[in-house]
Formats: structure tokens, C-alpha cells, sequence
């Protein structure tokens, strides 16, 4: 009788092992959108929740004061100029105690010969005001401009609806000057207090802690009018992006309202909707958010 061979094949044929690596391929591809898709999920959920931070610091520093504070701090005299923020006025309602007591705030905060005792705390990057979606995020440096590196937000308090050089109609409506609850007829659950709109390129228009100037949309000011909308801009956009609300979050951004939720609006909001939620006491009925 034949004997019966003891070697066996052990190894896979080109084709086998072909079909083996196209199969691996077709999982990889099906595995890597989702593997993203839940790592924005949690990115946008920590970006809540640092909105979230932000409207209860808001109610306990109306809780403490009586009003919200202003866009900002300010003087026309330059020997008198402040130039701290509204997320500066905050930050003890955020547990950054230790921040705000170090700094000096009763200097300049722009003038580096004075402020070089505030750039310590200027110059920190704060998770709570960092969208983890936003790879802008970080600190300027350019001496050639400003001789103190300052550290970058994600988030801006609302200045109403309308384009205007002197004073808006939203939660954040002029430098020096603080709203109230009662100053938001249009209703608390209808009012936009804070959005985002991540740090463009060069970083010169989203410091935190003090203002770069103030112009017509109040950019330097950590505050953002909705007169150019809610639009998806470009990653590491110039200027011309800095703008308008939005986020790298799919599809829209992220708002806190002034009754301290957190709501995600899409893209696709109706302009004059938006304009109505940006306001605090003009009246408008909003819906469809």
C-alpha cells in the first residue's frame, strides 16, 4: 500500500494571501471614518462643556455683581488704557483664581513695558477657553508686532446682530458697558451669549486675555457680531474668516445661551434667525433653532 504523505501544505498561495490583504484593506477603510467620527464626537463634547463652563461663570458673576461684564475694559486716555476682556473679568468664576491674583490689572494690558508682569498669566493657554477641534489654537508670538506673547480662544461673546463701529445689540454690546438679566427681553432661552469661531492663522485676532483693538465687528475685543452669518470659513484662515460663527465641529458651531445651555446650530440656520438670536431686547419671535 502508498504510504500517506506526512507533509502538509503550511503556507497560502499568492492569491490567498492577496484576497487576505484586500479584505484587511476593505475593513481599514470602513474602520478609520469611524474611529474619526468618534473622536470628534468626543472633541465636540469637551468643546460643550467648555461652553457650558463659560455660561455658568456668566451666572455666577451675575449672581456676584448684579450684571455681566463688559466686552471690555477701557479708557480713551492711553495713560489710563486697560484693555482686559470680558473672559479676563471671568476667570475666578472658572476656578482660575490664581490667574486672576497674579495679574495686575490695573495697568495696560497691551503696553509691554508695563505688562511684562501680566505676561505669565496673558500667555497661558487656558483649556477651558480651547476648542480641542481648533489646531489654531495657541499662543502668538511675533515681537515684530507685540513684544508679549499672548495666549488664543476659541470663544467669543456675542455682539449683537448688526455691523456698527460704537455699540451692538447682544449680551456684549460696547466696551465699559455690562448688561443685566433684565436687560434680555427677547428671553434667556432665546439669546445668544457665547459661540465659537476658531483662531485663524496668524493668531492676531483671538487673544483672551486683552484686546487688539476695535473695529467695526469688535474682533479685538473677544466678541463677535452675526452680521456675516454662520459659515463654514478655512483652517489657518487670514483674517477675512475671523468674521463670522463657526467651528471644525461637521456641519455648524456650538453657542452657549444666555440661560446657560448649549446648543449646536447648523450651517444651514436661516440668516435672520440668526440675527434674531444674537440679539438680547429687539423683540424678535425666534424659531427653527
Amino acid at each position: 500500500m502508498r504510504r500517506r504523505s506526512r507533509h502538509h501544505r503550511i503556507a497560502f498561495t499568492l492569491v490567498e494571501l492577496l484576497v487576505v490583504i484586500a479584505i484587511i484593506g476593505i475593513l481599514v477603510g470602513l474602520l478609520l471614518p469611524a474611529v474619526q467620527a468618534a473622536r470628534e464626537a468626543a472633541r465636540r463634547m469637551s468643546c460643550g462643556n467648555n461652553l457650558k463652563q463659560l455660561g455658568l461663570a456668566l451666572h455666577n458673576y451675575h449672581d456676584t455683581h448684579l450684571k455681566f461684564p463688559p466686552s471690555m475694559i477701557y479708557d480713551a486716555n492711553p495713560a489710563n488704557s486697560r484693555f482686559w476682556s470680558w473672559e479676563v473679568q471671568l476667570l475666578p468664576q472658572f476656578e482660575q483664581e490664581n490667574v486672576y491674583d497674579g495679574m495686575n490689572l490695573n495697568i495696560d494690558g497691551l503696553n509691554a513695558a508695563n505688562a511684562s508682569v501680566n505676561e505669565p498669566y496673558i500667555s497661558l493657554l487656558l483649556p477651558v477657553l480651547q476648542c480641542p477641534s481648533d489646531p489654531y489654537g495657541g499662543v502668538y508670538d511675533n515681537p515684530s508686532l507685540i513684544a508679549l506673547k499672548l495666549g488664543t480662544t476659541s470663544y467669543l461673546g456675542c455682539r449683537g446682530s448688526e455691523r456698527h463701529p460704537l455699540a451692538g445689540n447682544g449680551l456684549f454690546p460696547e466696551r465699559n458697558v455690562s448688561t443685566s438679566f433684565r436687560d434680555i427681553t427677547d428671553g434667556t432661552s432665546s439669546s445668544i451669549a457665547i459661540g465659537e469661531r476658531p483662531v485663524e492663522g496668524t493668531r492676531v485676532t483671538a487673544w483672551w486675555a486683552v484686546a487688539s483693538g476695535y473695529d467695526a465687528h469688535g474682533l479685538g475685543d473677544q466678541v463677535l457680531d452675526s452680521s456675516e452669518g454662520l459659515y463654514r470659513g478655512a483652517i489657518g484662515s487670514p483674517a477675512a474668516d475671523a468674521r463670522h460663527w463657526w467651528s471644525l465641529h461637521p456641519g455648524g458651531a456650538q453657542f452657549t445661551l444666555c440661560d446657560g445651555a448649549v446648543r449646536f446650530i447648523s450651517e444651514t440656520i436661516d440668516h435672520n434667525v440668526l440675527l434674531g438670536l444674537s440679539t438680547i431686547g429687539k423683540g424678535e419671535v425666534v424659531t427653527g433653532i
